[in-house]
């Protein structure tokens, strides 16, 4: 009997992509920007830096996943949404 080498290729696409689906983007989202700051979320935490990239920290780390950061002008507060 000869196997489809198609039908193979075609269920490893989608189990692939159904498995990349399932994992959360490692990309820089919902940047926002201060007079001396900016926050963004990457990996489902939210870090701020200096607006030159410098002094990088991590503000969140729990299980939860917290996304679009939104600084105050004077960079002193952060709101954010938690889900």
């Amino acid at each position: 009997m000869r196997k489809n080498p198609l039908g193979i290729m075609g269920c490893a696409l989608v189990l692939s992509l159904s498995t990349a689906t399932q994992q959360e983007s490692l990309l820089i989202r919902s940047p926002s920007v201060s007079n001396k700051h900016i926050s963004f979320t990457y990996a489902g935490d939210i870090w701020v830096a200096d607006r030159d990239g410098q002094h990088l920290h991590r503000i969140t780390v729990n299980p939860d996943s917290e996304t679009e950061p939104m600084l105050s002008p004077d960079g002193k507060w952060i709101a954010l949404y938690r889900h």
